[in-house]
Protein backbone atom coordinates (compact mmCIF):
# COMPACT_ATOMS: atom_id res chain seq x y z
CA UNK A 1 0.00 0.00 0.00
CA UNK A 2 1.15 3.26 -1.02
CA UNK A 3 1.23 6.18 1.12
CA UNK A 4 -1.55 9.32 0.71
CA UNK A 5 -0.02 12.16 -1.72
CA UNK A 6 -1.00 16.03 -2.15
CA UNK A 7 -2.80 14.67 -4.79
CA UNK A 8 -5.09 12.46 -2.64
CA UNK A 9 -5.93 15.49 -0.04
CA UNK A 10 -9.72 14.82 -1.10
CA UNK A 11 -9.85 11.29 -0.39
CA UNK A 12 -7.73 11.62 3.16
CA UNK A 13 -9.69 11.84 6.17
CA UNK A 14 -9.41 10.46 9.81
CA UNK A 15 -7.36 12.29 10.89
CA UNK A 16 -8.35 15.49 11.59
CA UNK A 17 -7.26 16.12 14.85
CA UNK A 18 -3.68 14.92 14.15
CA UNK A 19 -3.41 17.35 11.18
CA UNK A 20 -4.80 20.08 12.91
CA UNK A 21 -2.27 19.66 15.72
CA UNK A 22 0.63 19.46 12.87
CA UNK A 23 -0.74 22.87 11.16
CA UNK A 24 -0.06 24.82 14.78
CA UNK A 25 2.92 23.44 15.59
CA UNK A 26 4.66 24.31 12.17
CA UNK A 27 3.37 27.85 12.73
CA UNK A 28 5.01 28.18 17.06
CA UNK A 29 7.87 26.06 16.11
CA UNK A 30 10.59 26.03 13.58
CA UNK A 31 11.19 21.86 13.22
CA UNK A 32 8.08 19.55 13.81
CA UNK A 33 9.18 16.00 13.47
CA UNK A 34 6.36 13.32 12.78
CA UNK A 35 7.96 10.19 14.22
CA UNK A 36 6.33 7.10 14.54
CA UNK A 37 6.01 3.05 13.51
CA UNK A 38 7.01 2.06 10.17
CA UNK A 39 3.12 2.03 8.21
CA UNK A 40 1.82 4.21 10.83
CA UNK A 41 0.31 6.58 8.03
CA UNK A 42 3.13 9.56 9.02
CA UNK A 43 3.84 10.22 5.74
CA UNK A 44 0.00 10.37 4.43
CA UNK A 45 -0.48 12.67 6.96
CA UNK A 46 2.08 14.79 6.00
CA UNK A 47 1.11 15.07 2.22
CA UNK A 48 -2.01 14.71 2.24
CA UNK A 49 -2.98 16.45 5.28
CA UNK A 50 -0.71 19.18 6.59
CA UNK A 51 1.06 20.18 3.17
CA UNK A 52 -2.35 21.22 1.39
CA UNK A 53 -3.44 23.28 4.41
CA UNK A 54 0.27 25.28 4.92
CA UNK A 55 -0.19 25.27 0.33
CA UNK A 56 -3.15 27.24 1.23
CA UNK A 57 -1.98 29.92 3.24
CA UNK A 58 0.15 30.75 0.09
CA UNK A 59 3.47 31.26 2.73
CA UNK A 60 5.15 28.64 2.93
CA UNK A 61 8.25 27.57 0.96
CA UNK A 62 7.72 23.52 0.55
CA UNK A 63 10.26 20.88 -0.20
CA UNK A 64 10.01 17.29 0.37
CA UNK A 65 13.70 15.02 0.07
CA UNK A 66 14.80 11.83 1.30
CA UNK A 67 17.93 11.97 3.29
CA UNK A 68 19.41 9.17 2.01
CA UNK A 69 23.08 8.62 3.23
CA UNK A 70 24.13 12.34 2.73
CA UNK A 71 21.22 14.31 4.63
CA UNK A 72 22.63 17.77 4.72
CA UNK A 73 23.97 17.34 0.66
CA UNK A 74 20.04 16.07 0.09
CA UNK A 75 18.44 19.50 2.11
CA UNK A 76 20.79 21.51 0.19
CA UNK A 77 19.96 20.12 -3.08
CA UNK A 78 16.51 20.75 -2.49
CA UNK A 79 16.80 24.47 -0.85
CA UNK A 80 18.78 25.25 -4.06
CA UNK A 81 16.21 24.20 -6.05
CA UNK A 82 13.54 25.85 -4.33
CA UNK A 83 15.26 29.11 -5.05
Amino acid sequence: MSAFGEKDAAFFFGREKFTHELFEMAHHQNLVAVIGASGSGKSSVVFAGLIPRLREEGIWLIESLRPKSEPFDELALALKIAK
